[in-house]
């Protein structure tokens, strides 16, 4: 229901501020962590530039979008049921084009869970698919295959390209910037097999790839835009070596028309879905109990919202060539603040914006609302066991239920961050079954 994304060193929850380190290193204070632990803070990069495609793209906003309106789906459809007693796991239906809305999704994100170590890239094609409405519309959309060749097994296979090769990408080279890490090559290298093949022309120009698969998170369909970017590079034959001038050349031309309606350019999309999450963020956590957390939010949303705008290709400057960080990289980090961290223990922290007038009580109240997503729709447990077990200062709010069904903490006393959600979105009062 929720994407994560290949988990083996650590993952950032889209759209909930969320990162895990698969580490048992003390990672609570980022500069000792930088010192001691170069390559466990090398993982923390790589997971902070997915929070920075969250909240500088339109992809990112998109996306966080999504499981916003997941969530008063959710809400909508438990407080208009009847009956007292809620079957888990919900099913979904298409009210609100729910179901519409879930398959759009999977093919701008792409194949999901999918790792292959060594690939050779053969050819890419698009089919049209046929997203249904309720209401007897329809949105034809294209859906971009990739044909390779597994060469462990010899085989030739097909991988559904979207944002999360493109993502993963971006970061993993970023990250190479800094500190040299394998990967596999899908999903992480798979851009950059497609281009070198594609446009041999930019084998050589690094900063020009990582600014095509950038610029391409820009759109409400990351593939299309990318492989429209290569075949309007094929046509030109020739591209601003410049990076700013080549990210200017990648938006010449392109119409900006889908599902949210009809844009002039880039930026008033973008400025869109950023507006379309405040105000579901607004409506979400916009109890008086979450107020902090709300505004954190908020704030984070603005922050990024300003970046992109103001500095389109900012990604290009977060480590130098010799491997230090650029000092925007820094001036980004005070600005945005870091997304809630822990490692393997629950243990970790939280840096604040800079202008941040009050800091959030419950740095994990957006991983709660993802909890509740998760085990309304599918889970059985919620993963914050362990972080309560440990963090909570007076009474450890944990019992068996968090582990077989946490809906059944709505009848309890002590209020956990996701018992304080179900409460504020007015879902406690049903009897909730397995």
């Amino acid at each position: 229901m929720i994407t994560i994304e290949n988990e083996t060193l650590g993952y950032y929850t889209l759209g909930f501020l969320h990162i895990k380190i698969n580490t048992d290193a003390d990672v609570s204070d980022l500069n000792l962590l930088i010192q001691n632990e170069n390559k466990v803070f090398s993982t923390f990069f790589h997971e902070y530039i997915h929070f920075l495609q969250n909240f500088t793209s339109t992809n990112g906003f998109y996306s966080s979008t999504f499981y916003t309106q997941l969530i008063k789906y959710l809400v909508d459809k438990i407080k208009n049921d009847t009956n007292p007693n809620i079957q888990l796991p919900v099913s979904l239906d298409n009210n609100f084009n729910q179901k519409s809305k879930m398959k759009l999704n999977s093919i701008y994100i792409g194949s999901s869970g999918v790792v292959c170590d060594q690939v050779i890239y053969k050819s890419y094609k698009a089919t049209k698919e046929e997203i249904e409405y309720p209401q007897g519309s329809q949105l034809e959309v294209s859906k971009y295959y990739i044909d390779y060749l597994n060469v462990a097994s010899r085989e030739h296979d097909t991988y559904v390209f979207g944002s999360i090769a493109l993502k993963e990408y971006v970061a993993h080279k970023i990250q190479n910037k800094f500190h040299k890490t394998a990967h596999p090559d899908i999903p992480y290298l798979l851009p950059e097999l497609i281009l070198d093949k594609e446009l041999p022309q930019l084998k050589n120009y690094d900063d020009l790839k990582i600014l095509l698969c950038d610029a391409s998170l820009m759109h409400l369909h990351p593939a299309q835009f990318f492989f429209d970017a290569i075949e309007k590079i094929k046509k030109n034959r020739i591209f601003p070596k410049n990076p700013e001038r080549f990210y200017k050349f990648l938006f010449e031309r392109i119409k900006f028309k889908g599902e949210l309606g009809e844009f002039k350019n880039e930026n008033e999309l973008f400025n869109f879905t950023a507006q379309q999450i405040l105000d579901d963020s607004k409506n979400i956590y916009g109890s008086d109990y979450h107020e902090n957390e709300a505004n954190w939010l908020l704030h984070v949303i603005n922050e990024g919202r300003e970046l992109r705008i103001q500095n389109p290709t900012f990604i290009l400057q977060l480590v130098d060539d010799d491997g230090k960080f650029h000092p925007n990289f820094l001036e980004i980090v005070q600005k945005l603040g870091t997304p809630f961290y822990i490692n393997n223990k629950a243990e970790g922290g939280y840096v604040p914006p800079r202008n941040l007038e009050k800091n959030p009580e419950q740095v994990q109240i957006m991983l709660a609302a993802s909890e509740v997503i998760f085990n309304a729709f599918s889970n059985k447990a919620c993963a914050l066991y362990d972080f309560c077990s440990t963090n909570y200062k007076d009474k450890n709010p944990t019992n068996d239920h968090c582990k077989t069904n946490p809906f059944l903490k709505l009848a309890e006393p002590e209020a956990c961050s996701f018992t304080q959600l179900c409460k504020s979105w007015g879902i406690h009062e049903k009897n909730y079954t397995r």
